[in-house]
């Protein structure tokens, strides 16, 4: 039986109950604590990471500094370009608060996605929407402003 959290996040919410059900085989829910990091600048992730509940604060290394890509929510996934590309992400990801996360290790889930070629759409998909959101805190930071979405928030903070 797949649980709503499962449907709610944003892989899931499009893949086949069999696929879905595949994936499930080989995740661990946890709960881990606030200031947690979930992603690692520069660290190649062994495992995807699914945000269950809380929230969690994306940072990409800018002059120095870390600047804000957003906070986000319950339903997004971290750490899938990198899984896919092999490459070390050029984000981090930290909790704002104690959240719950579902962890799918990387060769289960590169297995799963070579076994069901369809998972690649709502694969980009989720990588589009990623880039277009990195696109509009860009663009905020060009005009001067600060950029503001219920799922995204532009500032700087200091490096973590």
């Amino acid at each position: 039986m797949t649980s709503s959290v499962e449907l709610k996040n944003e892989l899931y919410a499009n893949l086949s109950a069999e696929v879905r059900q595949e994936l499930a085989q080989h995740t661990q829910t946890i709960t881990v604590a606030r200031g947690t990091s979930l992603v690692k600048c520069g660290i190649p992730p062994y495992q995807l990471v699914i945000l269950n509940s809380g929230s969690a604060e994306i940072y990409v290394p800018a002059g120095g500094k870390s600047l804000s890509l957003g906070v986000s929510g319950p339903g997004k996934v971290f750490g899938l370009q990198s899984i896919l590309s092999g490459e070390a992400p050029h984000t981090s990801v930290t909790c704002l608060e104690e959240c719950e996360v579902t962890l799918l290790p990387k060769e289960a889930f590169l297995g799963v996605l070579q076994r069901n070629p369809q998972m690649y759409f709502v694969i980009a998909k989720i990588l589009s929407a990623d880039l277009a959101s990195a696109d509009e805190v860009i663009r905020g930071i060009g005009r001067g402003s600060r950029l503001k979405r219920s799922s995204l928030v532009s500032r700087s903070v200091p490096d973590r």
